[in-house]
């Protein structure tokens, strides 16, 4: 590790010292006896609901005597590139090292208590192991700033509530993260009135008890005049007593828009006080609520909105998880307020609104576009998915008028030659924009504008006059493509469109070569897992598809296929070619020749994560398995589907590849 640490020194700056004179140091107290919570819990990078800091963030301890202040930051770049692990390590070397690890330990770790590990009750041990430490350790939790409850029931968090030296540990915590837990709306209140210095409230899918929801509504009206337990929270309530008067981020994660996250809603209102940024991600259609009760969520949350207006600065709301086409007009409803001409100027400088449909509406007309003209400082705007419809896409044009010249807006696409009942262009109409619904795609996309802006893109194809992807899209334009573009999903209704023959892979390889995560699905897009009919259907994709998307897309990290492969071999999955794999079956060797030229294989995407294929035919065999889908680096999931012809020693031979202890999951169907 010194070595490598030397190294990466002489580069930046080849004057630095080599790392000598290595000092025994103790870690603090108590440290070693708290691998059972998981402490050291690594917080990935692409993780949207965790803000990890960068070795800028990092205040740099200043030695008095020589003030070093390049070596030190020499060391701060080195530290940020090791795991959690590695710098623990680092942090025994020496106290100078330890004063610049801790402050980057920090922001990449934290505190984990799990009530339930591999599906079996620690019957409260690890909360008794816990208190234990606390007792017994003189740092108790300052070595962190974030504490993750995870699968936590309510007896287990009313005994760590009640653990004196638990209510004075907690006082450092400024982030409070509660992943799956199970508690009552009582507890709820103990933990917010103990947590003093909190900052952060991250809350997914953690379920709170409905019978005690009216009790802790009741003793907070006390305290607010204006909230009543059992009714709505009224605009101009006075706020007493504020319980979290230091939270400045919330961030909420639930399955459904229903009472339970309604009530969540209306307390996180009356003890919070001008909260700066808000992540709110719900799933409508996993759970089927009342209109009551999505009318009072709705009410409560533009309320929330309406008491922050002036302190609010970031605003993410993700909704792709709902197949309600009008609900994205529904919920422009919570910010008709903030539109109107007499409301003030917002502070707003992050705004990202994700639906997977968003028309063009009257809604988006009269709310949405004066709330974005009134955020005179914004900076980051993100929608999507915006559906074309010809009487709208002037629409557009004025988007892009809206959003202030220094801001930096992306938007997602939705393109297809669907017309509803909801989205129904007369004739004359269609005649006076020049082209239809079903063109509307291909020229609009055309336009600079959407190079320049749009992430993501979502192609859906229902009737048989689409006869492939680029009557949809543009098979060509100026420049280098869609450079932005990191989502593609293409999806068919499969059996209702024989006709369609062809999905372009040549040309969508070349317009999304950044795309990170590329979907194509033959069939209904809610039940994209029966492939059986996807045999039958006349876009195939072939040897040199798979090649040509290994070949250009090397940013992938999600690739799925469920289509028609019928015709693909283990020349398109190795690249090699049909000589080298004949020989490769015969022999069951599974090496290159010192004259063979080796192709283009999955090992090449050094990012992929996840790799779908269903609808192979029988010509897949264990040459794909030992050459095409193994050494993958970062490859966690593999699902392939009709892979008959592999051996059972090759299937071994993947899942030791890919292993679950690792966290991978292999499935040849």
């Amino acid at each position: 590790m010194f070595r490598k640490l030397n190294s990466l020194l002489r580069r930046i700056d080849p004057d630095l010292l080599d790392v000598v004179g290595v000092e025994e140091d103790q870690a603090p107290p108590g440290v070693g006896q708290f691998s059972i919570f998981h402490s050291f819990w690594p917080i990935k990078r692409d993780d949207p609901s965790i803000s990890v800091g960068t070795a800028t963030d990092v205040v740099i301890p200043v030695d008095s005597k020589n003030g070093d202040i390049l070596e030190a930051k020499a060391f701060v770049i080195c530290f940020s590139f090791l795991g959690v692990n590695d710098l623990k390590c680092c942090r025994l070397v020496c106290r100078k090292w330890r004063s610049i690890v801790n402050p980057i330990l920090k922001q990449a770790s934290c505190v984990a208590i799990h009530g339930e590990i591999a599906g079996s009750l620690f019957k409260d041990g690890a909360v008794e192991k816990c208190i234990k430490y606390l007792k017994n350790s003189v740092s108790k939790f300052s070595l962190w700033t974030t504490l993750r409850l995870m699968n936590m029931k309510e007896s287990q968090v009313k005994v760590l509530l009640a653990s004196r030296d638990f209510q004075i540990a907690v006082k450092s915590i400024l982030e409070l993260q509660m992943i799956k837990c199970e508690i009552s709306w009582t507890s709820l209140l103990k933990i917010m009135r103990q947590f003093i210095n909190l900052q952060v409230f991250y809350d997914k899918k953690t379920i709170y008890t409905d019978s005690e929801s009216s009790v802790v509504m009741s003793s907070l009206a006390l305290w607010n005049s204006g909230s009543k337990p059992d009714g709505p929270i009224e605009t101009n309530f006075v706020k007493k007593d504020i319980l979290l008067e230091d939270l400045k981020c919330l961030k909420i994660f639930k399955p459904d828009s229903g009472k339970n996250t309604t009530d969540l809603i209306k307390i996180l209102t009356v003890t919070t006080v001008d909260v700066e940024e808000i992540h709110l991600k719900l799933d409508p259609q996993q759970k089927l609520v009342s209109v009551k009760d999505a009318f009072e969520f709705e009410r409560h949350i533009n309320i929330m909105f309406i008491l922050n207006a002036q302190s609010l600065r970031k605003l993410y709301i993700d909704m792709m998880d709902t197949d309600h086409i009008e609900y994205f007009n529904e919920f422009l409803k919570c910010f008709r307020d903030w539109a109107t001409p007499s409301s003030p100027p917002l502070a707003l400088e992050e705004l990202v609104l994700k639906f997977k449909y968003i028309w063009l509406s009257r809604s988006f007309e009269n709310i949405l576009l004066p709330l974005i003209a009134k955020c005179g400082h914004l900076k980051v705007l993100g929608i999507g998915l915006i559906s074309f419809k010809p009487e709208s896409a002037h629409l557009l044009t004025s988007l892009s008028e809206a959003v202030p010249s220094e801001c930096a807006y992306e938007f997602g696409i939705c393109v297809s030659d669907h017309v509803s009942s909801s989205n129904s262009v007369t004739s004359s109409h269609s005649a006076e924009c020049s082209f239809d619904a079903r063109t509307l795609g291909s020229n609009l996309l055309k336009a600079p504008m959407f190079q320049k802006h749009m992430t993501d893109l979502l192609v859906g194809i229902f009737h048989d006059d689409v006869k492939e992807v680029c009557d949809l899209i543009p098979r060509e334009i100026e420049g280098r493509g869609f450079r932005k573009t990191v989502d593609v999903c293409i999806f068919t209704n499969g059996p209702y469109r024989p006709n369609f023959t062809s999905f372009n892979i040549k040309q969508l390889a070349f317009l999304f070569s950044n795309v990170t995560n590329l979907e194509i699905i033959d069939g209904p897009y809610e039940n994209y897992f029966e492939d059986l009919f996807k045999t039958t259907s006349s876009a195939f994709i072939d040897d040199e598809d798979i090649q040509m998307i290994i070949k250009c897309m090397q940013r992938l990290k999600k690739l799925i296929i469920f289509a028609n492969m019928e015709t693909l071999t283990d020349t398109g999955i190795t690249g090699l070619p049909h000589s080298v794999c004949y020989r490769m079956r015969t022999t069951r060797i599974y090496r290159l020749e010192p004259n063979e030229i080796q192709g283009q294989r999955f090992q090449h995407l050094k990012h992929l994560k996840y790799l779908s294929l269903r609808g192979i035919g029988t010509s897949l065999t264990d040459v794909s398995a030992y050459w095409g889908f193994s050494h993958v680096k970062n490859l966690r999931t593999l699902i392939v589907s009709h892979f008959k012809k592999l051996t059972p020693e090759a299937r071994e031979y993947l899942d030791e590849m890919y292993p679950q202890s690792h966290g991978c999951f292999v499935a040849i169907l």
